[in-house]
């Protein structure tokens, strides 16, 4: 997901927040990227749809783990 184009199905997303939901994700993917110069061009929708993409992919992956937990404990 380290891309610099958010999808429009996440910029989507991040259109239909308030504003201030939008400053918090856009604040989370600053506090991550802070030593990027090469993200400082992206509008705060933008770097909120980002967040968003990346806090789904983190929950998929945990959605899996936890998945494979579960399966190794049915053993």
């Amino acid at each position: 997901m380290e891309t610099t184009q958010p999808d429009q199905q996440y910029l989507d997303r991040a259109m239909a927040l308030d504003n201030e939901e939008t400053q918090a994700l856009a604040a989370k993917f600053d506090a991550r990227f802070q030593k990027n110069p090469g993200v400082s061009h992206l509008a705060m929708l933008e770097r909120a749809a980002l967040q968003l993409h990346f806090e789904d992919d983190v929950l998929e992956e945990w959605r899996s783990n936890i998945e494979k937990l579960y399966q190794q404990h049915a053993s």
